[in-house]
């Protein structure tokens, strides 16, 4: 499935989001005022990506260093995250929770499961970093 494909097919079933595709193809779109999502997709068009930002890792030194146990704990074996990570963008010290998808062997039926499955991610890792 290619990615102008998955884009099509995702925008009819979600017809209720708005998705803003930028000038280098990536398209984003709020969910409940919540959560800003994005679908991109590589230079390569081999593999796609979503993403999101789940957080903003803490100032101080020793909650930055607990934070950071937690998400490779997280990481380890995907417990915590199922098939997605958890990532650090260091330019808005950022939490992002990713998952990427190889469009040569993902149909829209196996994208809509992962894309549920990270929604629930998205949701428990916003909450639990609120506590971070």
């Amino acid at each position: 499935m290619t990615f102008n494909e998955l884009i099509q097919q995702f925008s009819r079933y979600y017809p209720q989001l708005t998705l803003e595709t930028d000038e280098i193809g990536v398209v984003r779109f709020t969910l409940g005022n919540q959560f800003l999502i994005y679908l991109r997709n590589a230079f390569d068009e081999k593999t796609f990506y979503l993403y999101a930002q789940v957080g903003e890792l803490p100032v101080t030194t020793d909650a930055k260093m607990q934070c950071y146990q937690q998400l490779l704990e997280a990481n380890l074996f995907g417990d915590g995250v199922g098939l997605a990570n958890l990532a650090i963008h260091q330019e808005s010290n950022s939490i992002i929770l990713t998952q990427t998808f190889n469009a040569l062997h993902t149909n829209y039926s196996a994208f809509e499961s992962a894309y549920i499955s990270f929604l629930e991610y998205l949701t428990f890792w916003d909450e639990k970093l609120n506590t971070c």
